[in-house]
């Protein structure tokens, strides 16, 4: 017998994604359809996993108090190690990775030359009271509601007994101090840029001068959020899902006129880029590189003789 599933790839490096557009709708169905997001967020680890055969467990318990206290020790040391390999990574990169970079450098620029202006005027012509409460609440999926989904994986699989849930919710919760406390604040000022609100325009930059428009923060964590989600549910409706409400989000940061195009392209990437890298480093810590698991299984009886290879990805 043969069981497969959907195999899926990974890489530490650039793979860039993009944003969407900013939504209008009903003020009366604003709060319902949110809330329909946040269960069908909140349900994915059920509705997404795949059927596993059951594991033989071990006869002997390990001691369970100290693994526990391993684990804890040793989640400030991953966190610090995962943040340097990724603020490092650039010195490890082959002529590939830097061309995936120039091609990302070149679309946040292309975009801040050719739509910054255009679509920030847009939004702001179209804005009004009904699309201001739709994108308050939307953008929360890059902030409050992103904690409450990261708890939820975790909460999940600690009650199911799904190790799954719970690496996905500590995989999230990784990578969105990662990229929210270091790498994101980091480039913020490095980068200096005005937010459009203050009315200086799309091209002014002060480097380490209090400007914090780019990259946009809430579009890093929903981002940053799917791609973590969809790395350990790789489901088709799971990226749309997950991938389309990280773009509203980044949709609601420009029309609340907070970040600029190229901003929530760039948080985008950044998300991508962190999501992925601790996702694929965690899988090689917990021995599942690629999540390729094969099994050969006999069976003997009195009126059968056979094997059966199991493979699950």
């Amino acid at each position: 017998m043969m069981t497969t599933g959907k195999p899926r790839t990974s890489h530490p490096f650039p793979r860039w994604a993009g944003s969407g557009g900013v939504i209008s709708t009903n003020e009366a169905g604003v709060v319902p359809s949110l809330r329909a997001a946040l269960m069908l967020l909140a349900l994915t680890p059920v509705l997404g996993q795949e059927p596993v055969p059951p594991e033989p467990q071990a006869e002997v318990a390990s001691k369970p108090a100290e693994s526990a206290v391993k684990a804890v020790i040793s989640v400030p040391k991953i966190l610090v190690d995962d943040t340097f390999f990724i603020l490092k990574s650039p010195l490890r990169w082959d002529r590939q990775d830097w061309l995936h970079t120039g091609e990302g450098l070149a679309l946040v620029v292309g975009t801040a030359l050719l739509l910054d202006t255009r679509v920030r005027d847009e939004s702001q012509r179209h804005r009004g009271p009904e699309t201001d409460k739709v994108a308050k609440q939307i953008q929360n999926f890059g902030a409050s509601y992103a904690i409450g989904v990261i708890g939820g994986f975790w909460a999940y699989g600690k009650l199911a007994g799904d190790s799954e849930a719970v690496n996905t919710g500590l995989d999230a919760a990784e990578a969105s101090l990662i990229a929210g406390a270091v790498v994101g604040p980091l480039l913020k000022s490095a980068v200096g840029r005005s937010r459009p609100s203050s009315q200086e325009g799309a091209f002014h930059f002060r480097p380490f001068g209090g400007g914090v428009s780019a990259p946009s923060g809430h579009t890093t964590e929903a981002f940053t959020l799917a791609v973590v989600i969809s790395e350990h549910y790789p489901q088709f409706w799971v990226r749309c899902f997950t991938y389309g409400i990280a773009s509203l989000v980044g949709a609601s940061r420009i029309q609340q006129n907070a970040h600029f195009l190229s901003d929530v392209v760039s948080g985008a990437l950044l998300g991508t880029l962190v999501g992925r890298t601790v996702v694929l480093r965690n899988q090689e810590r917990r021995g599942v590189p690629g999540r390729l698991k094969v099994s050969l299984r006999s069976s003997f009886g009195p009126d059968y003789q056979g094997a059966a290879l199991s493979l699950r990805f």
